[in-house]
């Protein structure tokens, strides 16, 4: 059976062919023409360009990369892509970057984009449902999810580390210390590590969601240190985890002293802080390759599964973790 075709549209739009081809590459049409032809393309499954490109059997040559910057994407995005790039590049692919910071408006916007730019398939970091990827699927177009998917696109193939035995390492390593009690500080919605994982040790954990805000971080560390069951170490990707060293310093909560800090990713100036920061340390050249190496798979009709990228993390204990003290209590000045 036939997809749907320019025409097709037209008519359910009740417009002429020519004003609907106009409406879907951005030419001049009133809004009213351009929201029922934009109406019109959705309901069918109507894919400009690519679906064109599909019937001529022709390629493009060309995959997008869409960042979703509402779930932070922390500084490893930039090792990643560097890799991803190389490896798209040196098989003959071109790479358009998007970067969505608007929601999931946002996200759809330049979704539809790289549809109508004609690309072959897409990496989704950060990945989360979109109205989109219907039409992507309709279009044969493979949409490659990396480092996170939400629960809500079951039916994305994922690319992310298998990090259940250097988990299972740091979480054995704090516990020997003698942490029990831990907070995990995320920003802008990011899964928390400890919920993945939270099968390995002894660690009860909180979460705070707390954004990049240092006063309200300052604040509420020094409200979880009042607490009457204190904890002993806190977790943070490595802007947030930089950032409580600072305010630990000007809480005067020595570290790890009285308090040990973690990082979720390694940073290069880790070792050449003043405390040196404790780490979980990811290959990005070892990811990156993986996800180009499933794109490019997917792009020749292959089925893909899931993958974890194994070997690629390690845990790197430095001097800002250390044993709990004894219970004198922890105060926060």
């Amino acid at each position: 059976m036939s997809g749907p075709t320019l025409q097709s549209v037209a008519d359910l739009a009740g417009l002429s062919l020519m004003s609907a081809s106009r409406a879907l590459s951005g030419g001049q049409v009133s809004p009213e023409n351009a929201a029922r032809v934009k109406a019109a393309a959705e309901a069918l499954g109507y894919v400009p360009n690519v679906a064109a490109r599909r019937m001529r059997g022709g390629r493009t040559n060309t995959v997008g990369v869409l960042i979703n910057a509402d779930l932070d994407p922390h500084m490893e995005i930039m090792s990643i892509l560097d890799c991803l790039i190389r490896e798209m590049e040196e098989a003959g692919k071109q790479v358009l970057l998007s970067v969505a910071r608007g929601g999931s408006a946002q996200i759809d916007m330049h979704l539809e984009g790289f549809l109508a730019r004609g690309v072959d398939g897409v990496f989704f970091q950060n990945a989360q449902p979109s109205r989109l990827l219907e039409r992507y699927r309709q279009a044969e177009v493979p949409v490659v999810a990396i480092s996170h998917r939400d629960d809500g696109c079951p039916e994305l193939p994922f690319v992310t580390h298998d990090a259940e035995a250097v988990f299972a390492q740091m979480y054995q390593r704090l516990t020997d210390l003698g942490h029990r009690v831990a907070v995990e500080f995320t920003r802008g919605g990011t899964p928390p590590m400890h919920e993945k994982f939270r099968s390995f040790g002894e660690l009860r954990w909180r979460r705070c969601d707390l954004g990049s805000d240092r006063t309200v971080m300052l604040a509420h560390v020094r409200t979880e240190l009042a607490t009457p069951d204190p904890p002993t170490l806190f977790m943070a990707d490595y802007p947030g985890a930089v950032q409580l060293l600072s305010v630990c310093e000007e809480l005067r909560v020595p570290v790890p002293e009285k308090l040990s800090v973690v990082s979720t990713v390694d940073g290069l100036s880790a070792p050449m802080l003043r405390t040196p920061l404790s780490s979980l340390r990811a290959d990005y050249e070892l990811f990156g390759r993986a996800a180009a190496r499933s794109m490019l798979a997917a792009l020749e009709g292959e089925e893909i599964e899931d993958v974890l990228v194994p070997g690629g993390m390690e845990w790197i204990e430095r001097s800002s973790t250390g044993p709990v003290p004894e219970p004198d209590g922890v105060s926060a000045r």
